[in-house]
């Protein structure tokens, strides 16, 4: 049995990159591969219990600032010093200049560099300052994973992503955890006391990437054609607060719903009748991929969102103008029905079922391993 090293920013149940990383962790042959995680900001503890459950050690480093970048190194090259990898996967492409010289002296012999976004950062600057991170880090991989071809394409280049150095490793999802249920439809909502409601959904971290700002206002426009709707936000970030004033100050505090970080997202998916998703950018979007499972009607951000997640027709892409979006969906909530159907067979046959992406992901370690 072989260790593989994740590498990620945090291990939280806000992150969309976590979740997906867990899902292959709980999902790989542990008898061949296990994986331990060096994370450097917040690690939820249900993850660190999973983890250790399952075999797994998991590194909190000290956060990358300045004034704790000595303690930072130290604590790096003790760990590549101790323990022994032949696989370090980096899902934090910007830190790979720091981790990936300490790999290599420690004979580390596969640097793997996985792109999850097709953007570098929200603020020029950090754009900037991580544009150069990330070619440092290129240079030193030995490998390229990405999300999508968008994100392929994105942090590796094109000729990358037409010739295939770039593996698309796809983010697998528990099909049979997401797929559609009446039954719980009905009690998810009569728990949530909006049985007779028009619910549109969304799930993201509140940060300026994810765009509550413009849904909240096309929702503004949505209750004047239909005061059935209500607006359930699911996650937490820095942006919560400003938000939850932009509701309080348009006077929709009694049809927008703040839930937080929850673990029930499938449920909660049942209960939805229009996702919405108008981001500003994404490697790939994965809560779509399991919206449309869940038999949902979907929006999302035309050109910026990657059409891998275009798998059925319950889904639309649209720029981001208030009237076209207040348009759609008003269109969609005003023809709801009750015949919606469980589309888990057609996530399944996209390649999106985790099972068999984890079976994809273990022969990918394993030849990497045998060389």
């Amino acid at each position: 049995m072989e260790r593989v090293l994740h590498i990620l920013d945090s291990l939280s149940i806000n992150s969309g990159v976590s979740a997906v990383v867990m899902n292959y962790y709980r999902r790989m042959d542990k008898t061949q591969i296990q994986f331990d995680f060096l994370v450097f900001n917040n690690t939820s503890p249900d993850y660190m219990d999973e983890i250790i459950a399952l075999g797994g050690h998991v590194f909190q480093m000290p956060k990358i600032k300045l004034r704790t970048i000595g303690s930072f190194l130290y604590e790096t090259k003790c760990l590549f010093a101790k323990q022994t990898y032949k696989i370090v996967h980096l899902h934090a492409p910007n830190a790979g200049f720091l981790f990936f010289p300490f790999a290599k002296f420690y004979n580390v012999q596969n640097l793997i560099m996985h792109s999850h976004s097709t953007k570098y950062a929200d603020t020029k600057l950090k754009a900037f300052r991580n544009f150069w991170l990330v070619q440092l880090a290129k240079i030193m991989a030995t490998d390229y994973f990405a999300c999508s071809q968008m994100a392929a394409s994105f942090m590796f280049g094109r000729k990358y992503s037409e010739n295939h150095k770039a593996k698309i490793i796809k983010n697998g999802i528990n099909i049979n955890r997401f797929s559609f249920n009446e039954s719980t439809r009905i009690n998810k909502r009569k728990e949530l006391g909006l049985q007779d409601k028009l619910i549109i959904g969304h799930i993201g971290r509140f940060s300026k990437q994810k765009n509550h700002g413009f849904l909240i206002d096309v929702f503004g426009e949505i209750i004047k054609n239909n005061d059935q709707a209500v607006l359930i936000l699911l996650g937490d970030g820095e942006l919560r607060p400003v938000m939850q004033q932009k509701v309080n100050e348009m006077n929709l505090h009694e049809k927008v719903f703040f839930l937080g970080i929850r673990s029930d997202i499938p449920e909660l998916l049942n209960a939805m009748d229009l996702f919405v998703f108008p981001s500003l950018y994404e490697g790939l979007g994965i809560v779509l991929i399991e919206a449309q499972c869940a038999g949902l009607r979907c929006i999302a951000t035309e050109s910026v969102i990657p059409k891998d997640t275009g798998i059925t027709e319950l889904i639309q892409y649209l720029p981001l103008d208030l009237k076209k979006w207040t348009d759609a969906v008003v269109s969609i909530i005003n023809t709801v029905q009750d015949d919606r159907m469980d589309k888990s067979d057609r996530i399944r046959k996209s390649d999106f079922d985790i099972i068999y992406e984890s079976i994809k992901l273990k022969d990918i370690y394993n030849e990497m391993l045998s060389k």
